[in-house]
């Protein structure tokens, strides 16, 4: 390949006026016109090569984002050879795939152009591949080019792709409506996408769907996108017609990057006992979970096991250093975590981590797993700490509670919440609150006096942090706004106390009730 491909690539997404130019590691490259599909080149892009694209593509910004988070969506600055003309990316890179999607739309500068000339003065006919793309060798023959076998991908995957690469978590498609996706906790409108029809939006579900699903008329399934992992996908009818709810597969951030409380890493790498993990929806449980088992399994061989409930997998790990992503594997369970659990303590693993437990059954065998020489890591739905033991407890009868508790005051070994916020200039930010074990906690939890336990985060013993304090200190520094700590806080009174200390006026703080 030329040294250069960026420049000849975006030329000929121009000449053949395409809507949008594919490249995918191991494929031709292929642009999508109104019309049809016409290959540049014959020669499949290999991994390099996607890499070299990637790297004079992207900005210096934009490559750490792909480096961080596996995707990226950006707008590309104007090409001197075309400066009427506009580009946008989409791309997803792993250590052994690419994908990029390079989408072309002139309309702001056709309608700039006071000349009124379209943004191309020529429609040329392809008629060869080497007219557009120089190849590494020279084509076989000149002969008219046959109707490319390469597949152009559906239009369910590519608004996977643009939601994903805007860091989104949630994709929502309704009938009459734009799909909107959910980032950092707003619904926002995909960028060039337009409302759909019901017999539209049945037909782009459906595609997505295995026969079987097809058969059983399944409301939820789940769709690999290559290059990114697992989408979940659920379906409804109302009376305002028919729509879907695509959970989006999230790349795991690095523990480096996630910055876990050294505290509790070091309690949790005792490989004794019970660390529950807690945070409301959307506040980045499975990132928490996810990034403690991978910090405790860094620094030694261990086997981990991990159980994700409603997704119909478990990730088996046994690893040197953090665990690799050729280790996890794929299992049917859907919705049966008890199941998975128990099989999981067959392996007798050295780490289990179970993503939701507030099911009875589950309550006892995390209890039962967490003896010496084993951690377990259990996530709980809850604003903090004291709410996660609350949560815990609540799931078992009242005359099953008093033994819960003696369980817990054996087994847990800490406690980590997390609260994300809307951060001051956009973004968001973790707002973090943990409980560690020492005997005062084990007296406390042995004689259910659970609501006593926030006294003890607060006097900040041991090295303690309370939520309150977490976001008190945000709001000191302008990092986040006083309503939006308000609004995360899990004790309301207490911060607006913390807040009248350092001086806030008043009356901004009776705004906040």
């Amino acid at each position: 390949m030329p040294r250069s491909l960026v420049p000849s690539l975006l030329q000929a997404l121009a000449l053949l006026e395409g809507e949008s130019l594919v490249m995918h590691a191991g494929e031709r490259p292929y642009v999508v016109t109104a019309t049809d599909q016409v290959v540049l080149s014959e020669t499949p892009m290999d991994l390099q090569t996607m890499n070299g694209v990637l790297d004079e593509l992207l900005s210096p910004a934009d490559r750490d984002t792909i480096a961080s988070r596996g995707v990226v969506h950006c707008t590309l600055p104007a090409h001197p050879l075309l400066p009427q003309h506009r580009f946008a990316a989409v791309a997803a890179r792993t250590p052994g795939d690419a994908w990029i999607e390079i989408v072309h739309n002139c309309g702001d500068a056709r309608a700039a152009d006071d000349a009124g000339r379209p943004c191309v003065d020529w429609k040329p006919v392809l008629r060869r591949t080497a007219d557009i793309l120089p190849l590494t060798r020279p084509p076989a023959s000149a002969v008219p080019m046959a109707q490319p076998s390469v597949t152009r991908p559906s239009g369910f995957e590519r608004l996977v792709r643009l939601a994903v690469a805007r860091g989104a978590s949630t994709l929502y498609l309704r009938e009459g409506t734009p799909p909107r996706a959910r980032v950092d906790g707003t619904l926002q409108y995909i960028d060039g996408s337009v409302a759909m029809g019901a017999s539209e939006l049945r037909h782009l579900l459906d595609a997505t769907r295995h026969e079987s699903d097809l058969i059983e008329a399944a409301r939820e399934w789940t769709v690999t996108i290559e290059g990114l992992g697992q989408a979940r996908c659920v379906a409804y009818v109302d009376d305002r017609g028919h729509g879907a709810v695509v959970h989006l597969p999230m790349r795991q951030a690095p523990p480096e990057q996630v910055a876990l409380p050294p505290l509790v890493i070091a309690r949790a790498s005792e490989l004794n006992g019970l660390v529950l993990v807690a945070s409301p929806r959307g506040g980045g449980l499975d990132t928490m979970i996810g990034a403690l088992t991978a910090e405790v399994c860094a620094a030694r061989a261990l086997h981990a096991v991990r159980v994700t409930e409603g997704r119909g997998s478990r990730s088996i790990a046994s690893t040197h250093g953090r665990p690799p992503a050729e280790s996890v594997r794929e299992v049917v369970g859907l919705g049966e975590a008890i199941l998975e659990v128990r099989a999981a303590l067959r392996e007798d693993p050295d780490v289990l981590a179970v993503g939701d437990v507030r099911r009875p059954e589950l309550v006892e065998a995390i209890l039962d797993a967490a003896v010496p020489g084993r951690l377990v890591i259990a996530g709980v739905p809850a604003r903090g700490a004291v709410d996660a033991i609350d949560a815990l407890l609540s799931v078992v009868s009242p005359a099953a509670r008093p033994r819960l508790c003696g369980e817990l005051a054996r087994a847990l070994s800490a406690v980590l919440a997390q609260a994300v916020v809307p951060r001051v200039g956009g973004g968001q930010v973790a707002v973090r609150e943990w409980l560690l074990h020492t005997p005062r906690v084990s007296a406390l939890l042995g004689e259910c006096r659970i609501r006593d336990l926030q006294a003890v985060i607060d006097s900040g013993a041991d090295g303690m942090l309370s939520m309150t304090e977490g976001l008190r200190a945000l709001v000191r520094r302008q990092v986040i706004g006083a309503r939006e700590a308000y609004a995360a806080a899990a004790d309301r009174q207490a911060l607006r106390a913390s807040l009248e200390q350092d001086g806030m006026d008043p009356s901004e703080l009776e705004r906040l009730a």
